[in-house]
C-alpha cells in the first residue's frame, strides 16, 4: 500500500528524503516544524508547546555538529521543494530516538507522507547498520505497523504527607482515565473529535 502511495505521491511533483544539513536548512526546516505543529495543535485544541524558550532549546540542539548524540538530526520529506512531512531525532550508540514530526496541510495528506517518510528513514538506519529505531513514547497506528518491540512507561504519584492525598489520588485517577481512553480504538477518536470541536479552531484543517 505504501509503495503505491509513494507512486502516485511521486507523481503529483518531485519527490525527495533528505537531512538537512548546512545551518540554513536546519533552522529553516526546524521553523517549518515549529508551523506545522502549531497548526496541528490549533486544529486539535491543543497549547502550543513550542514557546519561545523550548524553539530556542531545540535550535541549539539542531546546530550541534558532527556526530554529537544530543545533536538534532532534521528529516523531511518533500515534493516540488514544499515540506509535506518532518521527522527528527538523535543518533547514540546505534540508536535512532524519534523526537519531534510534523505534517503539512493539504490533499497530499491522503498519500501518507509522514508513513512514507519513516519507511525510508527505517530502511536507511538498516543500511548504516543502526540496532534500533526508536518511534518515540505514545501510541498511534504508525507504530503499531512497525514496533516489534514495546517498552512500557508509567506515572508515578506519590505523597509525601496525608494532605498531598488530596492531590495525588485524583491525578492518579485521571492519568488511568486517560491511559484507558488512549488504548480503546472506539473512544479515543471520539474523545479526540469532541476535543477538537470544543477547544480547535475551526480555521484550521490537518
Amino acid at each position: 500500500m505504501l509503495d503505491l502511495k509513494e507512486k502516485k505521491l511521486g507523481g503529483a511533483g518531485s519527490l525527495s528524503y533528505g537531512w538537512a544539513e548546512t545551518r540554513d536548512e536546519r533552522l529553516q526546516l526546524l521553523e517549518t516544524l515549529f508551523a506545522q505543529k502549531a497548526r496541528q495543535f490549533a486544529a486539535m485544541g491543543i497549547p502550543d508547546i513550542f514557546d519561545a524558550h523550548a524553539r530556542a532549546f531545540y535550535r541549539e540542539l539542531a546546530l550541534l555538529e558532527g556526530d554529537n548524540p544530543s545533536r538534532l538530526r532534521l528529516g523531511y520529506l518533500k515534493v516540488d521543494g514544499e515540506v509535506l512531512a518532518t521527522f527528527s531525532g538523535t543518533v547514540c550508540r546505534g540508536r535512532m530516538s524519534g523526537v519531534l514530526c510534523s505534517l503539512a496541510d493539504g490533499e497530499l495528506q491522503r498519500l501518507s507522507p509522514g508513513a512514507l517518510l519513516l519507511k525510508h528513514q527505517i530502511r536507511e538506519a538498516c543500511a548504516k547498520g543502526l540496532a534500533v529505531y526508536d518511534i518515540g513514547a505514545g501510541e498511534a497506528r504508525h507504530k503499531d505497523q512497525w514496533c516489534d518491540v514495546v517498552q512500557p512507561l508509567f506515572d508515578t504519584f506519590i505523597a509525601f504527607k496525608p494532605h498531598g492525598l488530596t492531590l495525588t489520588l485524583p491525578l492518579a485517577a485521571l492519568s488511568r482515565l486517560k491511559r484507558a481512553m488512549k488504548s480503546n480504538p472506539h473512544l479515543w477518536p471520539v474523545a479526540r473529535k469532541v476535543r477538537a470541536r470544543l477547544f480547535g479552531d475551526s480555521r484550521t484543517s490537518v
